[in-house]
């Protein structure tokens, strides 16, 4: 058995992982130990359904985006570092088999996960997968009893189930499993029996062919016999030419030799296997593709190819047409598709290190080498002549001369002349005089060392940069006149460009970019430019048939159309850095290290997007020196060489086209699970437990490292090297917008999004946060309700011993009033009964009755009707004039403005004021004296001005007659208005105000102006 272990594993290895046919095309990559695989010994090289590659090596398993290798060893849990064969599932899980291993499982997410284990070591040796389930057949034991096993898998419900067939060794060969779920059985009768419905445990055999004795020798020593369709089976003997091929239905068996598809004689069978309606004859010189009669298709691998990397074993083609090879000791090579369409062109290996000096001048196309100072001109990429030039400088140009059978050229040690027809050349510059003819003419306004290496022909002007400008020669009547400068820009002047469309000259270097019209002589200015390239580099500008400006600077293409203020970028997905822009008819070119990407002009301002061609890991070169293009025909000028390529190449815009569709690249998502970011499955759920997105970029033609770009919600761009995006901080239950883009040193794929949902847990889904939400409502609304309850009944407790305290002292103060007026007035009644008149006194008293009566009331009550005020202020005043003898007159004012019946204000208010009118101030008067008393409308209705006015004597009169006076009883009534006016303030929030006004000489008396604001009114 140890003796077929190696023909069992080269078996194995490639039955699921062939993909079509190829072609020898170098260049070719390779991947080995040298640049991070574990091993050189490949197996095989297989690519899964998300593109990720796989290599098999005898030193683990190794997964490849195209950056970075993955590898997966005994470390990650795998049976043996040597693997040798892989197949992957429906769901994108690659099962992982080994033969003599004690355990069966697949890679998903990067972790191997083990669906059988066996206590001793199996031999497996088939499996496929349909939809959810996987089959797999092996056989454990020696050579002596032992059971043929078959398991199934079920990857939705985790079901494992398995049958076996008892088999002895001795009496039957080994016949794996077919897609119809047979095991077929040779025994050494030469009977073949198959063995249906496995899983139903009936294990009962239908004897199919009993005439083939004759061939069960012949299998049996061969390799292990294997389906490579329904009801056939292959077999051949390894180092030999020899297999045979069982048909069961037709018991048909058929003994041939590989010779007969043109293989040497010293050629042999390294491996033979079916897939994809091809079968795959892998000999120890190349690679061979056979129809399912098994007759020659076509060579996958040609002799020359397998020799040139060393023996090939496996061969596949990747989703991006790029051919794979495995070798055993010389690692694993791919041929990218776009290398082909790189054609070496070996007659023009001159042009080493040459830079194209003109594009198209007379048909021909002009390349100069500073070293030889040769110019080479080439017609369809033929040479047709050699031009020698003055050596010193590193370029120069080439332009169309308007004088006949000649062309100009321009170097930084001036101008020369050359005549196509006579094949001569002259030089029309000499140090700072331009020589024609013979002729000198005058000094030409820069220095000649000035002079850079373009011109163009205006007319019959040379116009030519210099370092601050441009300057130009005419040419007429067989002499040159030189013209003063006509541009001066400081650090203008490396370069320009001609545009027709426009008659302008660009006039350009690192630093600007200016424009001038020969005919106007005006300097143009235009905001775009200014504003976009004030500070960016510029390498070179050139233009179109239809007006579009092409402003190239280090890694960017840009679009200019001035008439309809269009400024756009028009390379995306790759950077153009170290590149050439040229035009040619209706369609752009740029190539670089990148590659080349070309692109259709379909009119002004309108380039479609550039399809492209990578120079996938610099397979093909590393730089480009120079590129030239003309009717569809690109030459590349690198460091390994001349390329051409040929736009108008059915296949080769095939190919560009599929690039241009994003076959180059793919964004992954490989945390929370594996998937390509391209829009279709947009929002991706996770748990709480998982804070973490991990991107992934697939790119086979990627250089350098990637870095990935993301925001979330929003937010700035962020950026890392890892593809890690923290998601930790994201409110669950709610959708989150991602966008995320990645990029290396020369490709970007688009902006993708993403929307991560994280699963809230039972407390903050919607129905508990509402059910929060009404439980919390309602007991806030409670709380408030609870509260407002409380406060009010505290308020209202409050309230009512304020207002028993406001009553009480109100009561105080109404309490001192009507004994101070009592004791007044009943000392007036005294003073008619001593002085016998009675009738004033009956007069008095009754008044006094009826006054009394309604201060009583107004006891009572905090506020009092201003009219009801009014009422008992005419009778209190009458009561003081019948006491003081008429000695003062009393008028009463009351506005018409004033509603006297709706008013409130605070009782016995008024009164103590005019008593200290009459009292101290007219009282003491010779004369007979004058009381008003008026009530006016303030500033607003509820504002209300009582004025008392008196001519008496004065406060300052008063008082000094109250000092000599010693018998004369104090007066309460100032500070008991005082005291009132401060409970209706604090209490009854009424704002009463009181100003004392001294009359001048030679007016007498005192004025009392009472402001009541805030006035409350009858309900």
């Amino acid at each position: 058995m140890s003796a077929i272990k190696p023909y069992i594993k080269t078996l194995f290895l490639v039955l699921i992982l062939c993909n079509g046919a190829f072609a020898q095309v170098p260049p070719a990559i390779n991947y080995n130990l040298s640049n991070g695989l574990p091993s050189n010994h490949i197996y095989s090289v297989t690519q899964d359904k998300l593109g990720y590659i796989w290599f098999l090596t005898d030193d683990g398993l190794v997964k490849y985006d195209g950056y970075d290798y993955r590898v997966f060893t005994t470390k990650d849990g795998l049976h043996s570092n040597d693997i040798w064969m892989v197949s992957e599932d429906a769901l994108g899980d690659m099962w992982v088999i080994g033969s003599y291993a004690k355990q069966v499982g697949f890679i998903k997410n990067n972790k191997l996960n083990i669906v059988y284990r066996d206590s001793i070591p199996i031999i497996c040796y088939n499996i496929f997968h349909n939809d959810t389930t996987t089959y797999f057949e092996y056989s454990t034991g020696a050579n002596a009893n032992t059971t043929k096993n078959l398991v199934s898998y079920n990857a939705t419900t985790g079901e494992l189930n398995k049958a076996g067939i008892p088999v002895r060794f001795d009496k039957q060969e080994l016949m794996p499993l077919t897609k119809e779920l047979s095991v077929v059985t040779l025994d050494q009768s030469g009977k073949i029996s198959v063995f249906n419905d496995v899983f139903s445990g009936s294990n009962v055999a239908e004897d199919l062919c009993d005439s083939i004795l004759n061939y069960y020798e012949i299998m049996h020593v061969s390799s292990v016999c294997y389906p490579i369709q329904h009801s056939t089976y292959l077999s051949y003997r390894a180092r030999t030419d020899r297999f045979f091929v069982l048909k069961h239905l037709d018991c048909s068996f058929e003994d041939r030799s590989i010779k007969e598809f043109g293989c040497a004689e010293d050629e042999h069978i390294v491996v033979f296997y079916y897939k994809e309606k091809e079968y795959v004859l892998v000999t120890n010189r190349q690679l061979i593709a056979l129809d399912s009669n098994l007759s020659y298709k076509r060579s996958l691998v040609s002799p020359e190819t397998f020799e040139r990397f060393g023996g090939v074993v496996f061969s596949m083609l990747d989703n991006e047409r790029a051919e794979w090879y495995a070798t055993f000791d010389n690692g694993a090579y791919r041929v990218p598709a776009a290398n082909k369409f790189f054609k070496k062109n070996s007659r023009l290996t001159f042009l080493k290190g040459a830079l194209l000096a003109s594009n198209n001048t007379n048909g021909k196309t002009y390349w100069y080498n500073s070293e030889t100072a040769l110019l080479y001109g080439l017609k369809n990429n033929i040479l047709m002549e050699t031009i020698q030039l003055p050596k010193g400088g590193f370029k120069c140009h080439v332009s169309e001369s308007p004088i006949k059978n000649c062309i100009s050229i321009s170097t930084p040690s001036g101008f020369y002349l050359y005549d196509t027809t006579k094949k001569s050349i002259s030089r029309i510059t000499d140090g700072k005089t331009v020589i024609y003819n013979k002729k000198q003419v005058p000094e030409i306004t820069k220095p000649i060392t000035t002079l850079a290496d373009i011109h163009y022909w205006y007319k019959d002007d040379l116009v030519y940069c210099v370092r601050l400008g441009f300057d130009s020669m005419h040419v007429a009547n067989d002499s040159l006149k030189v013209a003063t400068s006509i541009l001066k820009h400081e650090m203008i002047g490396k370069d320009m460009y001609y545009d027709s469309s426009r008659n302008l000259f660009w006039v350009y270097n690192t630093n600007g970019i200016a424009c001038y019209n020969p005919e106007t002589l005006r300097d143009l200015n235009f905001r775009q430019i200014d504003k976009w390239f004030s500070s960016i580099a510029i390498n070179s500008i050139i233009g179109d048939k239809y007006g579009n400006i092409y402003i190239y600077n280090s890694d960017k293409l840009y679009l200019f159309y001035p008439e309809l203020g269009v400024l756009k970028k028009i390379t995306n997905g790759f950077s153009v850095l170290n590149g050439n822009v040229k035009v040619s008819g209706s369609t752009i070119v740029i190539s670089g290290e990148f590659g080349l990407a070309y692109a259709e002009i379909n009119g002004a301002a309108d380039v479609d997007d550039f399809k492209l061609i990578p120079n996938v890991k610099k397979s093909v070169y590393n730089k480009v020196t120079d590129m030239s293009f003309n009717e569809g025909s690109v030459t590349i000028n690198t460091d390994n060489g001349v390329y051409s390529i040929i736009l108008k190449d059915e296949e080769f815009i095939e190919y560009a086209h599929s690039m241009h569709k994003g076959n180059l690249s793919k964004l992954m998502l490989e945390i929370p699970y594996e998937q390509i970011v391209d829009g279709h499955h947009d929002t991706i759920v996770v748990d709480q437990n998982n804070e973490l997105l991990k991107f992934n970029l697939i790119n086979y033609s990627g250089s350098g490292n990637v870095h990935y770009l993301y925001k979330v919600n929003a937010k700035n761009w962020n950026s890392n090297l890892s593809g890690e995006v923290f998601i930790g901080n994201l409110k669950p239950g709610v959708a989150h917008k991602v966008l995320c883009k990645a990029n290396d040193d020369i490709w970007e794929t688009p902006t993708q999004t993403l929307y991560v949902y994280r699963k809230p847990n039972w407390y903050q889904t919607s129905e508990w946060r509402t059910a929060f939400w009404v439980i919390g409502v309602a007991g806030f609304i409670g709380l408030i309700f609870v509260t407002v309850g409380t406060t009010r009944y505290v308020v209202a407790r409050n309230n009512e011993k304020k207002q028993q305290m406001t009553d009480l002292q109100l009561r105080a103060i109404y309490s001192q009033i009507n004994p101070h007026f009592i004791f007044n007035s009943l000392a007036s009644a005294l003073y008619f009964i001593d002085n016998k008149k009675f009738d004033d006194a009956y007069n008095h008293v009754s008044k006094f009755s009826k006054l009394l009566r309604g201060y009583l009331k107004s006891s009572q009550e905090r506020f009092v009707v201003l009219s009801e005020e009014i009422a008992m202020l005419k009778n209190y005043v009458e009561l003081q004039q019948t006491r003081f003898e008429e000695r003062f007159d009393c008028e009463i004012y009351v506005d018409n403005k004033i509603p006297a019946q709706s008013i409130l204000i605070p009782s016995l208010l008024l009164q103590p004021i005019v008593e200290n009118a009459i009292n101290h101030g007219l009282f003491h008067l010779v004369e007979k004296g004058k009381l008003e008393i008026s009530f006016m409308q303030g500033a607003n209705s509820d504002e209300l001005i009582c004025k008392i006015e008196d001519n008496g004597v004065g406060r300052e009169k008063a008082e000094q007659i109250k000092k000599e006076n010693t018998d004369r009883k104090e007066s309460y009534g100032t500070q008991l208005t005082e005291k009132l006016m401060g409970i209706f303030k604090n209490y009854e929030q009424m704002n009463i105000s009181m100003e004392y006004i001294d009359k001048l000489p030679p007016e007498h008396g005192t004025i009392v102006i009472l402001t009541i604001k805030n006035l409350k009114y009858v309900v």
